[in-house]
């Protein structure tokens, strides 16, 4: 979702309309001065609603391109700005100064519907986006060709003593850890399962095409197998790769094209 200055607007236009016409539904004047005008009241909720709303999401979500993490701060301004609104119009319009509380949970109880209808939104999107990109993972993995499909990755020390043997198309990545080369890859019931070496990324890069397998050099302390890429996060000089069974996000080199990622 893209939070636009346009987006900011018409979300606090929005927000204002809704409890200008909450207000009128449920006749709050009734808790206010006796003598107010109708008109005068619903002029107040909507100024107050719409300003404090846009004033909020406005000064509190700094990324206008991208909501991320601001989804909480996006559904709990209603809430801040019922309560805000609130106050000020019964500060304004009361001159008994009675009923604050009763007329102030009026706005919070109003503003629950549109928060809780944003989370709904933010987690049905998530899980929509997530089921896509595993999907997508699972046919690319099962498009990989039968050549690699048993080709067997192992690795020997100087004595000929076997150090790691596992299926190709089982590892999901290779990370240089000093001058040492850690192997992430899923056992036969597909957890996570990693092995330290001795040997650098480069002669590991090597092993991998002499045997006509391309894996992809993101990074200088990466090298991943692209059948368990997920999706590419983040934007330019700083993107970063999610993947299948793996909790850390692998960092791209600024020199690499990310777009060889989605051949």
């Amino acid at each position: 979702m893209n939070l636009t200055l346009k987006n900011k607007i018409i979300i606090a236009l929005g927000f204002g309309v809704y409890q200008t016409v909450i207000n009128l539904f449920f006749d709050s004047k009734v808790f206010l001065n006796e003598n107010l005008n109708l008109f005068l009241l619903l002029t107040y909720v909507f100024t107050c609603s719409f300003l404090i709303e846009f004033l909020i999401i406005h000064l509190s979500i700094k990324e206008s391109r991208k909501l991320g993490k601001n989804k909480i701060i996006l559904a709990s301004s209603f809430l801040l700005s019922g309560i805000l609104a609130g106050s000020i119009i019964w500060i304004v319009c009361n001159e008994s100064l009675t009923n604050y509380f009763i007329f102030v949970a009026a706005f919070i109880v109003s503003s629950f519907l549109p928060t809780v209808i944003t989370l709904l939104i933010f987690l049905f999107k998530e899980a929509e986006e997530k089921i896509s990109s595993l999907s997508k993972v699972s046919v690319k993995t099962d498009e990989v060709s039968s050549e690699i499909e048993d080709k067997i990755f192992h690795l020997e020390n100087d004595n000929g003593k076997l150090l790691i043997e596992v299926k190709i198309k089982n590892i999901i990545c290779f990370e240089a850890n000093d001058n040492y080369v850690i192997t992430y890859f899923l056992d036969k019931n597909e957890q996570l399962k990693k092995s330290m070496e001795r040997i650098s990324l480069k002669k590991i890069e090597d092993m991998l095409i002499k045997e006509e397998v391309f894996f992809k050099r993101v990074h200088k302390s990466f090298l991943i197998n692209s059948n368990y890429i997920i999706e590419v996060k983040g934007k330019a000089q700083a993107y970063k790769i999610e993947m299948l069974h793996f909790d850390t996000l692998v960092p791209v080199s600024r020199s690499y094209d990310v777009n060889q990622l989605l051949k």
